[in-house]
């Protein structure tokens, strides 16, 4: 497809019969376009189960993303924690995952054995589908759609004590990818449109790496209006940070460059923000401080 061009979808089945009404999808400007102005929706924490009762209402989250596109964005870019069901957390057995409303609901996932075809599968689809299909539905399939993921994306809170350090997941990682793979194709969970839209030698290996870049990074730019970048910053297995060294040098190079208008950074942990967590930017005595109350 052309850069900057307005397309029409249409979804048939191998006779030609129309399985659903036409929709329109408008192409990402290229790379060395000029545009006068870029709109974005960006939140984040949009997951939550009504089952255990602790979160907004689907009806009221509902009615918020779809106020939130009646002002036609350009991009959506919804910024971690797209599912609550945490499974080993303090909280897991009281509010989460493994409460006793979560286990009448949806069953007891088993984390020795695989998520898909295997009864993991049914607990899965049970404790995510409520959480993102009601919610975007076909809402997005005319927006590019960058799907963000933080701790609880990985089923656990970012938490650490003697008993338990929930970071750098084990089998988590597979619940992780679980519903991408389940729920993209019903267009409910959709996936990032490109891999990146800012010129590939800038990039270091980390990023290029097709694996790699599809779970953690994400790039979109707009000549003379912005660029952001987006990153799960959480649970690099490269390195015992956030993110790997390479790539914490290239965000600080893409900052200081500012090559392409006001920079954004998009990681789904805030910098300079911190809630006292385990892995977050900051050692202990500097969190202490961030955390303050001022």
């Amino acid at each position: 497809m052309q850069p900057a061009r307005r397309y029409t979808l249409q979804l048939v089945d191998a006779g030609g019969k129309r399985l659903a009404d036409p929709w329109p999808l408008k192409t990402f400007p290229s790379v060395d376009a000029r545009s006068d102005s870029l709109r974005v929706l960006m939140y984040t924490c949009p997951g939550g189960h009504d089952v255990l009762k602790r979160f907004l209402r689907m009806p009221l989250r509902i009615r918020l993303i779809e106020r939130a596109l009646s002002f036609e964005p350009d991009v959506l870019i919804a910024n971690g924690d797209q599912v609550y069901w945490d499974l080993r957390s303090r909280i897991a057995t009281t509010r989460s995952g493994r409460a006793p409303a979560a286990l009448a609901y949806a069953g007891d996932f088993d984390r020795t054995i695989p998520v898909l075809g295997t009864p993991n599968e049914s607990v899965l689809k049970r404790a995510v589908g409520p959480q993102i299909a009601p919610l975007y539905g076909t809402r997005c399939r005319s927006i590019p759609v960058f799907f963000m993921r933080d701790d609880h994306d990985y089923f656990d809170n970012d938490e650490a004590d003697d008993r338990l350090v929930t970071s750098r997941p084990t089998r988590s990682c597979s619940a992780r990818r679980a519903p991408r793979s389940s729920f993209t194709t019903r267009n409910s969970f959709p996936r990032r449109t490109a891999r990146s839209a800012c010129p590939a030698p800038a990039r270091p290996i980390a990023l290029q790496a097709p694996r790699k870049a599809s779970a953690r990074y994400a790039t979109a730019s707009s000549r003379s209006s912005s660029c952001t970048t987006a990153a799960d910053t959480s649970r690099s297995r490269e390195s015992a940070g956030f993110v790997p060294l390479d790539v914490e040098t290239w965000l600080a190079r893409r900052v200081a460059a500012d090559e392409h208008g006001p920079p954004h950074q998009v990681p789904s942990t805030p910098i300079g923000w911190s809630a006292g967590e385990w892995g977050e930017w900051y050692a202990d005595v500097e969190r202490n401080a961030l955390s303050r109350p001022k």
